[in-house]
């Protein structure tokens, strides 16, 4: 696949400077997945489960984890081409999906959207008193189309949007047609906000830090 030939000419490139790596972390964004309640996970039906939600798919495989501070089972597709790709380059690999790494708890008691922003794409968690409610992803072409989903969501689950937290990062800017789009109807609306302790390089510097949350999200908690 195109992405699998990506990350080879990639790996290549960066074996030759880290050659001495012993431990690499993966993280996948692969959008077919689905959350399963731990108590009713059996992994003998991963790809069955995978197949009726989203089709089959025999260039794939399954791969599962559970989510950080929860009881719930993430289990998502992945290419099965990439998966060798990267076990080639780094046998010492751990793989995981973006949103274990990218997944916290809400200690709000108000409800909360967050809201990852990607060029076409959007991967959303909803939150309430606490509990975790929803993930999904979702395409856009406009900002309208942006709007009706986040408030779709907020429907579907019977949530007030003005009391909503929408809490945003990624490709937004306050300035955008994106971000007014948004504000006519959602009141409390902040962007993520990068921790102290992490400090960004100074080219990164002129950008807004939510531009990057996502990816930092990623990163160990030390040596940033």
């Amino acid at each position: 696949t195109y992405l699998a030939s990506q990350l080879n000419e990639k790996f290549t490139a960066e074996n030759r400077e880290h050659s001495n790596i012993n431990q690499t972390d993966v993280y996948l964004n692969y959008k077919e997945l689905t959350l399963v309640p731990q108590s009713l996970y059996n992994s003998k039906n991963d790809k069955e489960l995978l197949n009726f939600i989203f089709g089959e798919d025999n260039t794939s495989m399954s791969q599962s984890e559970v989510l950080p501070n929860t009881q719930i089972q993430l289990l998502y597709r992945m290419s099965a081409e990439v998966k060798k790709v990267v076990g080639e380059f780094y046998p010492g690999k751990t793989i995981r999906h973006s949103l274990s790494k990218q997944f916290k708890s809400a200690n709000d008691l108000a409800p909360q959207l967050i809201c990852m922003v990607g060029y076409s794409y959007a991967k959303i968690l909803v939150f309430n008193k606490g509990a975790f409610l929803l993930q999904r992803y979702f395409h856009y072409n406009t900002a309208d189309d942006m709007a009706y989903e986040l408030l779709n969501s907020c429907s579907q689950l019977n949530l007030d949007v003005a009391e909503v937290q929408l809490k945003l990062s990624g490709f937004i800017e306050a300035n955008s047609n994106l971000y007014a789009a948004l504000h006519k109807y959602f009141l409390n609306i902040e962007f993520e906000i990068i921790e102290d302790e992490m400090h960004l390089k100074t080219e990164s510097e002129v950008y807004p830090a939510h531009l990057f949350y996502p990816l930092y999200q990623l990163l160990p908690n030390e040596n940033y």
